[in-house]
């Protein structure tokens, strides 16, 4: 496990020890506690989609930072597949992380607006 997310007290924690070693991992349920977004480093960019957004908009922005955090070390190109998925399933939420750099650092870059 890489990365966890708990919904109840909003709070994120890292496996650093893990993402440096590259500790990836099959999803195990029997590990999981309810009302908590689990990242195992083995989900595919449609399972990480699929876990956005199958939780509710107030905890979309920090299940992104959970994966942006876990995962976009080694698996940059899977983060920013993701997170242009987002533009056109949860375009605000899309717009929230572009305020914030974390677009920029994997390598989505900002669309000129011309007034």
């Amino acid at each position: 496990m890489l990365g966890v997310y708990s919904k109840s007290d909003k709070e994120l924690s890292i496996n650093k020890e893990g993402i440096l070693n590259m500790n990836y991992s099959k999803k195990d349920p029997s590990k999981e506690k309810q009302n908590h977004i689990y990242i195992w480093g083995s989900e595919t960019t449609e399972e990480l989609t699929n876990l956005i957004m199958d939780n509710e908009k107030d905890h979309r922005h920090s299940i992104c930072l959970l994966i942006f955090s876990t995962l976009a070390t080694f698996e940059t190109p899977k983060v920013k597949k993701v997170f242009l998925r987002l533009k056109n399933l949860d375009n605000e939420l899309y717009l929230k992380l572009e305020k914030t750099d974390l677009l920029k650092k994997v390598g989505i870059k900002p669309k000129w607006k011309f007034w």
